[in-house]
């Protein structure tokens, strides 16, 4: 006989005598335990210092366990120390030393608990997280469980029942079924894993695991990850589990994997899967939103006072203009003052598919900002990193991109556009945007009455930066609206002092409009109500061969009543319909000048007729639009008696 082979058989018959001893003194146990009156209560003692809990049961047996030797109770109830109330009720269970944790932790009270089929009844409170009976586990930073106190050792729980019920939202309590949860402490390290079927209301199943290490008595410096996996989950029948104050999609199903990491009570690092479909948005106005698919990657990560964001194989389909395969990259530093850095990458992103995912922002101003100005179209090649200068509002812009369809809607003084169809390049202070389009609308809010609308446009605007402000310029601005076209050349400047506002010089010529939508392009929203109504139903034919719009000042001194600014426009007229005022008749075949200055306007007549009476002169003026007040002037002849009935049919 070899001698490997000796060490083989003397190793089986050292283990078999060892079992045979372990089975006697096990039924030796067994038999004391039935005999003796004072043994169970002692071993009882000892193992509740073991694990740290209170046990009742209504039978107790013996066994040898795979880590040493156990208690085998039936219909157990388990409670924390100094507790009436039940922490979990089991029907059956094991408690046991765990010698070779006892061996590596050095811990004499290292031990094991095991529950079968358990029943937990979690509270979700606006103080925090508690069991049934058993008051608060966790309610903020402050007063968070302290890990350290749990026992040393492992608990395991195998098919039980949890019901959590969130008194918060009064949503019906949440029954998960074949639960099985496991709990390990060491020294300075925890690990949990929960496994559990869902409510089919709910979804599938969910998974649960994480891990800490570190001191565990110190949350501040424990390192923690976490990594949930929800399946098949049902958004609608989640929505009312979630606070109020979080909009949820009221329809939806796929599944989501998120996996984080971090230190204490901050996250470094979180990434999160997930694929969605027939998601429909909670109503943002009279709007709402179904997403055919949302599906991709999200990682952020957190590096001291730096953030970045990565999106991987987006796919956001909400019925039309789809963005598929969609990726980003975006980072951003922070400082004392702020945002210091934002560096923003992306091959290709379809504005128009993310700008409904604004209903999900709670409440509040960013949440307003979003829905109104929506923002639309496509952004391609976009590589851009901007940086906060040293002087005030100043910013360095280096980067490239390409846009086709843009827009915006209008936020508080922000204007809204649409149709914009470009590219820009910039490089430290200064830069250029190409602008060509067909088919562009704008939006003025603060000097416009309405949207104006162009079949064609171009323009390129120079920007760069000087330590008094912004400033940016066209010279070649181009467009061709349905009621005629026009050009010239703009500047704006941005002071970076408060002190004064932003400053506009406009030089625009136009040609052959029609005197119908004159009033679409005059700053009637800083003018008297009844002088916007007469404008808007005054002009009722004819052209305005040509015109000359100039304007310089602050914007916010408009109209310059106090001579801040100018504003002045001229045009010559043909062939012009006027509606001076009910009860009237209509000016018909006008042909003349006009100027618009600051708050009036006066206006030269050298040709109209009204009622076969011809005008071959006449003045028309207005001083201040505010007072509404309208002076005529002409000189004219005719018919006698259609004089006097002009006059007897006038007011």
């Amino acid at each position: 006989m070899s001698r490997a082979r000796r060490i083989w058989k003397w190793t089986a018959a050292i283990v078999a005598v060892l079992l045979v001893l372990a089975g006697a003194g096990l039924g030796v146990l067994r038999v004391w335990l039935e005999q003796s009156t004072t043994l169970v209560p002692s071993v009882v003692a000892r193992l509740e210092k073991a694990s740290g809990l209170r046990l009742e049961f209504s039978k107790l047996d013996a066994r040898l366990g795979l880590y040493g030797p156990e208690l085998v109770f039936r219909e157990a109830r388990l409670y924390a120390p100094a507790e009436r109330d039940p922490l979990a009720f089991a029907g059956a269970g094991r408690v046991g030393i765990d010698w070779w944790r006892m061996i590596r932790t050095g811990r004499l009270a290292a031990g094991r608990v095991t529950l079968d089929r358990a029943r937990l009844h979690v509270l979700v409170t606006p103080a925090g997280v508690e069991l049934l009976h058993q008051g608060p586990l966790w309610r903020d930073e402050r007063q968070a469980v302290r890990l350290d106190r749990l026992p040393v050792g492992h608990v395991k729980i195998d098919d039980a029942t949890l019901v959590v019920e969130d008194t918060r939202t009064h949503a019906a309590p949440v029954r998960l079924e074949d639960v099985d949860l496991e709990i390990e402490r060491n020294p300075a390290a925890l690990t949990v894993k929960l496994v559990a079927d869902l409510p089919r209301a709910l979804g599938s199943r969910v998974t649960l695991d994480g891990s800490a290490d570190g001191d565990l008595g110190t949350h501040e410096a424990l390192a923690w990850r976490a990594n949930l996996d929800l399946r098949d989950a049902r958004l609608g029948g989640i929505a009312p589990y979630v606070a109020k104050s979080t909009p949820m999609p009221t329809a939806g199903s796929g599944d989501l994997r998120v996996d984080a990491r971090g230190r204490g009570f901050r996250t470094f690092e979180a990434t999160a899967r997930f694929a969605f479909d027939g998601v429909a948005l909670p109503p943002a106005g009279a709007t709402r939103t179904t997403y055919r698919r949302l599906a991709g990657e999200l990682g952020v990560e957190r590096a001291g006072a730096k953030w970045s964001l990565v999106g991987r194989e987006l796919e956001v389909d909400p019925g039309r203009d789809a963005w598929h395969g969609g990726r980003f990259d975006v980072a951003f530093d922070r400082d004392e003052g702020g945002l210091s850095k934002l560096i923003a990458k992306t091959p290709d992103v379809q504005l128009t598919a993310l700008a409904p995912l604004a209903a999900l922002v709670p409440a509040g101003t960013a949440r307003d900002a979003a829905l109104a100005l929506a923002p639309r179209g496509r952004l391609q090649a976009l590589d851009a990193t901007v940086t906060r200068g040293d002087g005030a509002r100043e910013w360095r812009i280096d980067g490239d991109g390409r846009f086709t369809g843009l827009g915006i809607g209008v936020w508080r003084r922000i204007p809204g556009f649409a149709g914009l169809d470009g590219d820009f390049s910039a490089r430290g202070t200064t830069g250029r945007l190409a602008v060509r389009t067909k088919g562009f609308d704008l939006d003025l809010p603060e000097f416009l009455p309405g949207r104006v609308s162009a079949r064609e446009g171009s323009a390129s605007v120079d920007w760069w930066w000087k330590p008094d402000g912004w400033r940016f310029a066209t010279d070649d601005l181009r467009a061709i609206a349905p009621d005629g076209r026009g050009g010239g050349n703009a500047r704006l400047w941005l002071p970076s002092s408060d002190e004064r506002g932003p400053t506009l010089v406009l030089d625009l010529s136009m040609s052959d409009i029609d005197a119908r939508g004159v009033s679409k392009y005059l700053p009637t929203r800083r003018l008297s109500p009844a002088t916007v109504s007469w404008l808007d139903h005054a002009f009722l034919g004819g052209r305005v061969v040509a015109s000359r719009l100039t304007y310089a000042g602050e914007i916010r001194r408009f109209p310059f009543r106090d001579g801040g600014g100018e504003f002045r426009v001229t045009a010559n007229y043909d062939g012009m319909k006027v509606h001076y005022q009910d009860g009237w008749d209509d000016l018909e075949d006008v042909t003349g000048e006009i100027e618009f200055r600051n708050a009036g306007f006066d206006a030269r007549v050298t040709k109209a007729r009204v009622r076969g009476i011809v005008a071959s002169s006449g003045t028309a003026s207005m001083q201040d639009f505010h007072d509404a007040v309208l002076v005529v002037r002409a000189d004219a002849r005719g018919d006698l008696r259609d004089g006097l009935g002009f006059l007897q049919q006038s007011p």
